[in-house]
Protein backbone atom coordinates (compact mmCIF):
# COMPACT_ATOMS: atom_id res chain seq x y z
CA UNK A 1 0.00 0.00 0.00
CA UNK A 2 1.40 3.51 -1.07
CA UNK A 3 1.48 5.94 2.00
CA UNK A 4 -0.82 8.33 0.07
CA UNK A 5 -3.87 5.88 0.56
CA UNK A 6 -2.90 5.40 4.27
CA UNK A 7 -5.23 7.09 6.91
CA UNK A 8 -4.28 10.63 6.89
CA UNK A 9 -3.41 11.37 10.20
CA UNK A 10 -5.54 13.66 12.62
CA UNK A 11 -8.48 12.08 10.64
CA UNK A 12 -11.67 13.15 12.55
CA UNK A 13 -13.60 9.45 13.81
CA UNK A 14 -16.71 11.50 11.82
CA UNK A 15 -15.29 11.58 8.87
CA UNK A 16 -13.68 7.72 9.27
CA UNK A 17 -16.78 5.82 10.52
CA UNK A 18 -19.80 8.94 9.14
CA UNK A 19 -22.45 5.99 9.94
CA UNK A 20 -21.62 5.70 13.62
CA UNK A 21 -21.45 9.40 13.73
CA UNK A 22 -24.86 9.66 12.20
CA UNK A 23 -26.23 7.28 14.49
CA UNK A 24 -24.80 8.96 17.76
CA UNK A 25 -26.18 12.34 16.77
CA UNK A 26 -29.61 10.45 16.27
CA UNK A 27 -29.43 8.93 19.69
CA UNK A 28 -28.27 12.00 21.23
CA UNK A 29 -31.61 13.76 19.42
CA UNK A 30 -33.94 10.85 21.11
CA UNK A 31 -32.33 11.33 24.41
CA UNK A 32 -32.62 14.91 24.55
CA UNK A 33 -36.13 14.62 22.89
CA UNK A 34 -36.87 11.96 26.27
CA UNK A 35 -35.01 13.78 28.32
CA UNK A 36 -37.40 17.08 27.20
CA UNK A 37 -40.42 14.29 27.51
CA UNK A 38 -39.50 13.54 31.36
CA UNK A 39 -39.59 17.52 32.00
CA UNK A 40 -42.85 18.11 30.15
CA UNK A 41 -45.08 14.89 31.89
CA UNK A 42 -44.94 16.16 35.39
CA UNK A 43 -45.14 19.58 34.19
CA UNK A 44 -48.29 19.28 32.53
CA UNK A 45 -49.86 16.62 35.82
CA UNK A 46 -49.42 19.64 37.51
CA UNK A 47 -50.98 22.58 34.81
CA UNK A 48 -53.89 19.69 35.00
CA UNK A 49 -53.89 19.53 38.19
CA UNK A 50 -53.95 23.20 38.62
CA UNK A 51 -57.25 23.71 36.33
CA UNK A 52 -59.04 21.08 37.89
CA UNK A 53 -58.55 22.66 41.30
CA UNK A 54 -59.34 26.02 39.66
CA UNK A 55 -62.73 24.62 38.31
CA UNK A 56 -63.55 23.00 41.40
CA UNK A 57 -62.77 26.23 43.43
CA UNK A 58 -65.04 28.26 40.56
CA UNK A 59 -67.64 25.87 40.84
CA UNK A 60 -67.46 25.63 45.29
CA UNK A 61 -67.89 29.88 44.55
CA UNK A 62 -70.75 29.83 43.51
CA UNK A 63 -74.59 27.98 43.98
CA UNK A 64 -77.22 27.72 41.78
CA UNK A 65 -80.81 27.11 42.86
CA UNK A 66 -82.77 24.68 40.98
CA UNK A 67 -86.39 25.92 42.35
CA UNK A 68 -88.34 28.40 44.42
CA UNK A 69 -87.42 28.61 48.19
CA UNK A 70 -87.06 30.60 51.38
CA UNK A 71 -85.85 31.93 53.74
CA UNK A 72 -87.95 32.84 57.47
CA UNK A 73 -87.31 35.41 59.98
CA UNK A 74 -89.05 36.87 62.43
CA UNK A 75 -92.73 36.19 60.90
CA UNK A 76 -91.20 37.09 57.53
CA UNK A 77 -90.87 35.01 54.55
CA UNK A 78 -88.05 36.77 52.10
CA UNK A 79 -88.45 34.52 48.70
CA UNK A 80 -85.82 33.24 46.34
CA UNK A 81 -86.89 32.58 42.34
CA UNK A 82 -85.50 29.52 40.76
CA UNK A 83 -83.22 31.59 39.11
CA UNK A 84 -80.98 33.07 41.46
CA UNK A 85 -77.86 32.12 42.72
CA UNK A 86 -75.44 32.53 45.79
CA UNK A 87 -71.63 33.61 45.16
CA UNK A 88 -69.51 33.50 47.74
CA UNK A 89 -66.49 35.75 48.02
CA UNK A 90 -64.57 37.10 51.03
CA UNK A 91 -66.13 34.47 53.13
CA UNK A 92 -69.63 36.08 52.76
CA UNK A 93 -72.10 34.44 50.64
CA UNK A 94 -74.33 36.77 48.43
CA UNK A 95 -78.22 35.50 46.77
CA UNK A 96 -78.54 37.27 43.33
CA UNK A 97 -81.77 37.48 41.47
CA UNK A 98 -83.25 40.19 38.88
CA UNK A 99 -81.43 43.62 39.98
CA UNK A 100 -81.51 42.28 43.80
CA UNK A 101 -78.47 41.43 45.48
CA UNK A 102 -78.44 40.75 49.43
CA UNK A 103 -76.45 38.87 52.07
CA UNK A 104 -77.99 35.47 52.58
CA UNK A 105 -77.15 35.88 56.17
CA UNK A 106 -77.16 32.87 58.56
CA UNK A 107 -79.99 31.32 57.77
CA UNK A 108 -81.11 28.06 56.37
CA UNK A 109 -82.76 28.32 52.78
CA UNK A 110 -85.76 25.84 52.53
CA UNK A 111 -86.71 25.01 48.77
CA UNK A 112 -90.50 25.38 48.40
CA UNK A 113 -91.12 22.42 46.24
CA UNK A 114 -89.20 19.63 47.31
CA UNK A 115 -87.72 18.60 51.07
CA UNK A 116 -84.37 20.14 51.18
CA UNK A 117 -82.31 23.12 52.56
CA UNK A 118 -79.41 24.85 51.33
CA UNK A 119 -76.86 26.28 54.00
CA UNK A 120 -75.43 29.30 52.58
CA UNK A 121 -72.56 29.41 55.37
CA UNK A 122 -70.56 26.95 56.98
CA UNK A 123 -71.94 25.24 60.53
CA UNK A 124 -70.53 22.68 62.65
CA UNK A 125 -72.65 19.20 62.68
CA UNK A 126 -72.94 17.76 65.94
CA UNK A 127 -74.45 14.11 66.83
CA UNK A 128 -74.29 13.49 70.28
CA UNK A 129 -74.74 9.44 69.70
CA UNK A 130 -71.95 8.74 67.68
CA UNK A 131 -69.88 11.80 68.94
CA UNK A 132 -69.17 13.31 65.78
CA UNK A 133 -68.34 16.92 65.24
CA UNK A 134 -67.39 18.38 61.96
CA UNK A 135 -67.81 21.29 59.26
CA UNK A 136 -70.99 21.23 56.89
CA UNK A 137 -69.58 23.59 54.35
CA UNK A 138 -71.80 26.61 53.04
CA UNK A 139 -73.69 25.69 50.13
CA UNK A 140 -74.11 21.80 51.28
CA UNK A 141 -77.85 20.71 50.54
CA UNK A 142 -79.76 18.55 52.85
CA UNK A 143 -82.61 16.07 52.07
CA UNK A 144 -85.31 15.37 54.78
CA UNK A 145 -88.61 13.95 55.69
CA UNK A 146 -90.60 13.83 58.58
CA UNK A 147 -88.29 11.73 60.58
CA UNK A 148 -85.61 14.02 60.06
CA UNK A 149 -82.00 14.71 57.69
CA UNK A 150 -81.84 11.60 55.68
CA UNK A 151 -78.99 13.08 53.04
CA UNK A 152 -76.21 15.56 53.13
CA UNK A 153 -74.47 16.55 49.69
CA UNK A 154 -72.00 18.81 48.32
CA UNK A 155 -69.72 18.61 45.36
CA UNK A 156 -70.54 15.28 43.97
CA UNK A 157 -70.34 14.07 47.55
CA UNK A 158 -73.31 12.51 49.85
CA UNK A 159 -73.96 11.12 53.19
CA UNK A 160 -75.98 10.47 56.31
CA UNK A 161 -76.10 12.69 59.13
CA UNK A 162 -78.09 10.25 61.02
CA UNK A 163 -79.44 12.93 63.02
CA UNK A 164 -77.88 15.35 65.12
CA UNK A 165 -78.11 19.29 64.95
CA UNK A 166 -76.48 22.45 63.07
CA UNK A 167 -74.56 25.36 65.04
CA UNK A 168 -73.52 28.39 63.23
CA UNK A 169 -70.92 28.96 66.49
CA UNK A 170 -73.05 32.22 67.28
CA UNK A 171 -76.64 32.04 67.87
CA UNK A 172 -78.85 29.82 64.95
CA UNK A 173 -79.67 26.37 65.74
CA UNK A 174 -81.02 23.87 63.12
CA UNK A 175 -82.37 20.59 64.13
CA UNK A 176 -81.60 17.76 62.22
CA UNK A 177 -84.58 15.31 63.94
CA UNK A 178 -87.77 16.51 65.87
CA UNK A 179 -86.89 18.41 70.01
CA UNK A 180 -88.60 19.99 72.41
CA UNK A 181 -87.41 23.28 73.46
CA UNK A 182 -88.51 24.77 77.48
CA UNK A 183 -88.14 28.19 78.34
CA UNK A 184 -90.15 30.38 80.11
CA UNK A 185 -92.44 27.78 81.35
CA UNK A 186 -93.45 26.57 77.10
CA UNK A 187 -93.07 23.19 76.10
CA UNK A 188 -92.45 24.04 72.37
CA UNK A 189 -92.74 20.82 70.27
CA UNK A 190 -90.41 21.55 67.18
CA UNK A 191 -90.52 19.04 63.43
CA UNK A 192 -87.33 18.13 62.01
CA UNK A 193 -85.43 21.14 59.92
CA UNK A 194 -86.81 23.51 62.22
CA UNK A 195 -84.28 26.07 63.78
CA UNK A 196 -84.11 28.50 66.86
CA UNK A 197 -82.02 32.00 67.58
CA UNK A 198 -80.87 32.41 71.15
CA UNK A 199 -79.17 35.56 71.78
CA UNK A 200 -77.53 35.68 75.02
CA UNK A 201 -79.55 38.70 77.10
CA UNK A 202 -81.67 38.66 73.84
CA UNK A 203 -84.51 37.15 72.70
CA UNK A 204 -85.10 33.61 70.91
CA UNK A 205 -86.60 32.79 68.13
CA UNK A 206 -87.99 29.99 66.98
CA UNK A 207 -89.19 28.53 63.68
CA UNK A 208 -91.15 25.74 63.39
CA UNK A 209 -90.55 23.64 59.67
CA UNK A 210 -93.81 21.80 59.41
CA UNK A 211 -96.59 24.31 60.31
CA UNK A 212 -94.51 27.50 59.63
CA UNK A 213 -94.71 29.25 63.20
CA UNK A 214 -92.99 31.56 65.32
CA UNK A 215 -92.10 31.99 68.74
CA UNK A 216 -90.38 34.84 69.75
CA UNK A 217 -89.90 36.30 73.75
CA UNK A 218 -87.10 36.95 76.08
CA UNK A 219 -85.96 34.16 78.04
CA UNK A 220 -85.82 34.57 82.02
CA UNK A 221 -83.95 31.62 82.90
CA UNK A 222 -82.37 28.46 81.23
CA UNK A 223 -83.48 27.67 77.37
CA UNK A 224 -82.91 24.19 76.70
CA UNK A 225 -83.66 21.81 73.63
CA UNK A 226 -84.32 18.19 74.29
CA UNK A 227 -84.00 15.32 71.74
CA UNK A 228 -87.28 13.22 71.44
CA UNK A 229 -85.25 9.95 72.88
CA UNK A 230 -84.30 12.17 75.62
CA UNK A 231 -80.41 11.02 75.34
CA UNK A 232 -78.90 14.30 75.05
CA UNK A 233 -79.83 18.14 76.05
CA UNK A 234 -78.89 21.76 73.68
CA UNK A 235 -78.40 24.56 76.37
CA UNK A 236 -79.26 27.51 73.42
CA UNK A 237 -78.24 30.56 75.81
CA UNK A 238 -75.23 28.21 77.15
CA UNK A 239 -73.61 26.97 73.89
CA UNK A 240 -72.99 23.16 75.13
CA UNK A 241 -74.90 19.63 74.97
CA UNK A 242 -75.52 17.14 77.64
CA UNK A 243 -75.76 13.66 77.05
CA UNK A 244 -77.70 11.48 79.41
CA UNK A 245 -74.71 10.05 80.81
CA UNK A 246 -73.95 13.72 82.38
CA UNK A 247 -71.21 14.57 79.55
CA UNK A 248 -70.78 17.70 78.33
CA UNK A 249 -69.10 19.14 75.45
CA UNK A 250 -69.25 23.01 74.41
CA UNK A 251 -69.99 23.95 71.05
CA UNK A 252 -67.27 25.37 68.39
CA UNK A 253 -67.53 29.17 67.85
CA UNK A 254 -65.46 28.74 64.25
CA UNK A 255 -67.24 25.99 62.38
CA UNK A 256 -64.63 26.74 59.19
CA UNK A 257 -61.84 25.21 61.47
CA UNK A 258 -63.81 21.87 61.53
CA UNK A 259 -62.42 19.31 59.73
CA UNK A 260 -65.36 18.95 56.75
CA UNK A 261 -68.19 16.43 56.98
CA UNK A 262 -67.52 15.31 53.22
CA UNK A 263 -63.86 14.33 53.50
Amino acid sequence: MSEDKAPRAGKSEKAAFPFRSAARAKRGGFQKRRRAVSVLVPTLFVVLAAIAAFLFVRGAMRYDFDGPASQFYAGGEFKIPRDAFMRRADGVSTIFYDTIERDAANLPIYYTEKRSLVLPNDMAYYNPRSGVSAKMDYFSELRYDADGAVAAARGGTTRNPNMGFLYDGKDTFVFLEPMTVRFNNYKIELSAMSYAEAVYDGQIMLYDRESGAFTMEAPTGAAVCESVGGDYVISLLSDYFERADGSRLLLFTKPELLTSYFE
